[in-house]
């Protein structure tokens, strides 16, 4: 182990590996929470009884900065904000 660290080329490609694979796990698993909080939403508002119209404009993504979000009504109706 001792001489996989003193080896500069080792280190090199383990920084670029983990400088690539960390950043594309973090947003693999912001999308997957962003979808269950989606999902969590528009579950709460059927229970609640609203129709599908109701929903529609409340649940709608907004793009903000290249990034989706969900609308500030949205967050507010899931109780997030």
């Amino acid at each position: 182990m001792e001489q996989l660290l003193q080896n500069d080329s080792f280190i090199f490609w383990g920084a670029l590996v983990l400088m690539t694979t960390v950043p594309s796990a973090v947003l693999c698993w912001q999308r997957v929470r962003r979808a269950e909080i989606d999902a969590e939403l528009k579950r709460h508002m059927i229970e609640r009884g609203m129709s599908a119209d109701e929903i529609e404009p409340v649940a709608r993504p907004i793009r903000t900065g290249g990034m989706t979000a969900l609308s500030p009504v949205a967050a507010r109706t899931a109780g997030r904000v």
